[in-house]
């Protein structure tokens, strides 16, 4: 199968559960890597999609979002906020939009940053439109980043901050000053990619996304751990890389969910919660725990590493801590442990249960 270069050869992996078939098919796409053979990964879910690529070191998505990609981000619709909740205007702009932070109100005006479909040669390119309170379009920048995805969006005033990903992270600086006519000003290319994009301060702002190497001495690239990121764009025409922090063999919930970073304004710090899986093949010498860091004139200070004895995995099933919040000087870890035995036992699928553990807040 790995070696077959037929578009036609299919194999199928059946087991019950803890037989191995997530550590096998994860030998499987790294030979494949590893033998230059490209591939995708897909899972039925949004948690099996994040378990397959922790795995495998490999992007993987859900089967809805890659096979029913949408061409148009869809009807956008503004409503006024009366007792009947009236729909006031409509639009559609073409591509998808990738979360909440893709879209933005600013002096009556929408900006809405898309990924979409070049028809001609079916290359994704990258958009962002501004659009007046009636959703008409007065602006836009078009095809931008080709044969690339949005990963982060964030807007700052009158300019965005645009993070694509291929093979390299690319932060574009796009100024909105002008509604009608949108430039982009800068860019500044680093390996990896940001999937949120946080403002600390004018001239500075924060990414935490995935840190991406090279394997088996090729240049297919695969995610490889967290990766934490300063950039200075005090000039927006050539904005800068100020400091990184890699954990390599790490994952964490913030880089798919922005509601898992924990931000203590009065502390200026910032924790997020982690998950280290070992060798990658199994669940040997596997815990979590949260990450507490600064940031001090666009350095990065990792003020500690806290490692839970409660949300350890092994052989018997996995833990991982999703959430964390501080009360006082205490950083309390919430999240799920997944029992094998419990699974075996009960011939059930409810086998997670909620947990919890704390640690003084340095």
């Amino acid at each position: 199968f790995m070696t077959d270069r037929s578009d036609h050869v299919v194999m199928i992996l059946r087991g019950s559960a803890g037989t191995g078939k997530t550590t096998l098919a994860a030998a499987v796409v790294k030979a494949m890597v590893a033998l230059q053979q490209k591939l995708m990964l897909l899972a039925p879910t949004g948690r099996a999609a994040k378990v397959f690529s922790l795995y495998a070191g490999h992007a993987a998505y859900t089967i809805h979002r890659r096979i029913y990609r949408q061409k148009s981000a869809g009807d956008l619709s503004a409503f006024s906020l009366n007792d009947n909740l009236d729909a006031v205007a409509s639009c559609y702009v073409k591509g998808e939009i990738n979360n909440q932070y893709s879209l933005d109100e600013y002096n009556g005006n929408l900006r809405v940053a898309t990924t979409s479909i070049n028809e001609k040669n079916s290359f994704e390119v990258n958009n962002l439109y501004v659009l007046d309170s009636g959703l008409n379009q007065i602006g836009a920048v078009e095809g931008f980043a080709k044969d690339e995805s949005i990963k982060a969006v964030r807007y700052m005033g009158d300019t965005a901050y645009v993070i694509t990903y291929e093979e390299t992270d690319p932060l574009f600086v796009i100024d909105l000053s002008t509604p009608s006519d949108p430039q982009i000003l800068g860019e500044v290319k680093i390996s990896g990619f940001s999937t949120m994009l946080v403002p600390i301060d004018g001239n500075t702002v924060l990414g935490i996304g995935y840190n991406t190497d090279n394997v088996y001495y090729t240049d297919m690239e695969v995610q490889d751990g967290i990766k934490i990121v300063t950039f200075d764009v005090s000039d927006k025409t050539n904005p800068k890389v100020l400091d990184t922090k890699v954990f390599k063999g790490y994952y964490s919930e913030v880089q798919n969910n922005p509601k898992a970073l924990l931000v203590n304004t009065e502390r200026n710090d910032f924790t997020i919660p982690f998950s280290c899986y070992g060798d990658g093949y199994s669940n040997y010498d596997s815990y979590s725990g949260v990450i507490n860091f600064r940031i001090s004139d666009g350095k990065i200070d990792i003020v500690d590493q806290y490692r839970s004895d409660v949300f350890v995995s092994s052989d018997n099933g996995s833990a991982e801590v999703s959430r964390c919040v501080y009360v006082g000087n205490t950083i309390y870890m919430l999240g799920n442990v997944w029992e094998y035995d419990y699974y075996i036992k009960n011939n059930t699928d409810d086998v997670y249960r909620t947990s919890i553990d704390w640690v003084d807040y340095k």
